[in-house]
């Protein structure tokens, strides 16, 4: 072959791998004209994160497996890279924005339920979504069995009832089917629980109970790898299950299905870490009001981040919102809420009728009334919607304003393309 008798002509590129990284991870390829024989970064790598093989391939170094461990939702870098070949040289800019997405340890197993839910639009989001780029909910292959074989003097099973009683104990339910009933933590029972690859859902066509969780003790929770449907075969409103998980404490929610949900979701605790979860295919019962978070309020609640959940609705027909930060019913205070990189797609039905109302509510709840307090600083950004289906809009009006205590930026209306602002 003979030599190239011109130098390298790169082309500027944009990465957006998933952390936590690993040591040798991919990150991307460059490509350049004129057949380059080596290349290099030349600027933007102080701390050693990547390194570039002579192919044009970046990859994660074991220092950039430390450095990008998913401890921050995003973390960007600006690199310069520099092809060459025996006629000369050539530089480009490589830009890298690597999302804590959940992708990397999401169940394995299932395709994705929604494939190719985000093609066709004029943006989506760059990072993974969860339920459309890769599958959440019990992992395939799980075996469930009953709770009656559930063995741990902590834990009592009666009827349809749940109770994780021991007074201060640490409880871990894993591959559970709790079909027909619910979990129970009382007033001085268990002060943490951990509920894993398991199913949740309804008998005979009524609910357990109005939830499927219910901690009154203030306890540390967390659900993983769940699939929670609380719609079918449940029984009709008011008769539902209203509140599928009714927080207290310090809880987690990562990979979960929700599915069908007839009212809420999610009652926070007074700290939520709520991420990487599906809420698919809400079906709101007529007389029901159904939000994806709700704050029972009266209370001081220190830490909220919603961030990488994905919503596909289409099937509701009675509105709904999705994310609510206002205190129900007494005065609430939130410290520094976060709304962060969500995916939230509001189709119309078959029919043609909305299925939300305004799509996420602020921290009032009625513009200049009945507001929670925001300590600090609350946001709400890097959110990519669909408002086909909502009828009013995206943002609950007066709701999410800079006077309230919220600062916004780069929310994405993905059927425009265009920045939506609250107003």
């Amino acid at each position: 072959m003979l030599p190239s008798r011109s130098a390298p002509v790169v082309t500027d590129k944009t990465f957006n791998p998933s952390t936590p990284a690993w040591s040798g991870g991919t990150v991307g390829t460059v490509s350049a004209t004129n057949s380059p024989t080596g290349w290099s970064i030349t600027a933007g790598n102080s701390a050693g994160d990547l390194a570039i093989s002579n192919n044009g391939v970046i990859t994660f170094t074991s220092q950039g497996a430390t450095d990008f461990n998913g401890s921050v939702a995003q973390k960007s870098v600006t690199l310069m890279v520099q092809a060459t070949n025996t006629s000369g040289l050539g530089t480009g800019i490589v830009n890298i924005n690597a999302y804590a997405d959940g992708s990397v340890n999401a169940p394995s197993g299932s395709s994705a339920q929604y494939p190719t839910g985000l093609s066709g639009y004029r943006v989506r989001p760059p990072w993974k979504v969860a339920g459309f780029d890769y599958y959440v909910g019990i992992p395939s292959g799980t075996t469930l069995s009953s709770p009656t074989t559930i063995s741990n003097p902590n834990v009592t099973v009666s009827g349809g009832e749940v109770r994780c009683g021991g007074n201060g104990a640490s409880v871990t339910l894993n591959a559970i089917d709790f079909t027909g009933y619910y979990i129970y933590v009382p007033s001085g029972g268990c002060s943490s629980i951990t509920v894993t690859n398991s199913n949740f859902a309804c008998s005979g066509d009524r609910s357990p109970s109005y939830t499927f969780f219910l901690d009154q003790n203030n306890a540390t929770e967390v659900f993983k790898y769940n699939k929670i449907n609380s719609g079918d075969n449940c029984g009709t409103f008011p008769n539902n299950v209203s509140d599928p998980i009714v927080c207290g404490g310090n809880c987690t929610f990562e990979y979960n299905w929700f599915y069908h949900a007839t009212e809420r979701v999610v009652d926070a605790g007074i700290v939520t870490l709520y991420e990487w979860n599906l809420i698919d295919s809400p079906n709101t019962q007529n007389g029901a009001h159904e939000n994806y978070q709700q704050f029972a309020g009266g209370a001081t609640y220190t830490s909220d981040v919603v961030q990488f959940n994905a919503s596909y609705n289409w099937l509701s027909q009675y509105g709904q919102e999705s994310y609510q930060f206002y205190g129900n019913v007494d005065h609430t205070i939130i410290e520094g809420p976060v709304m962060a990189y969500n995916t939230i797609i509001a189709l119309k039905t078959s029919r043609g009728n909305a299925t939300m109302t305004y799509m996420v509510h602020g921290s009032c709840h009625v513009p200049g009334s009945g507001c929670t307090t925001i300590s600090g600083t609350g946001v709400v950004a890097n959110n990519y919607f669909d408002p086909t289906g909502a009828a009013y809009g995206i943002f609950y009006p007066r709701t999410f304003t800079a006077a309230l205590g919220w600062s916004s930026s780069n929310n994405i209306n993905m059927v425009t393309g265009r920045v939506v602002t609250p107003q």
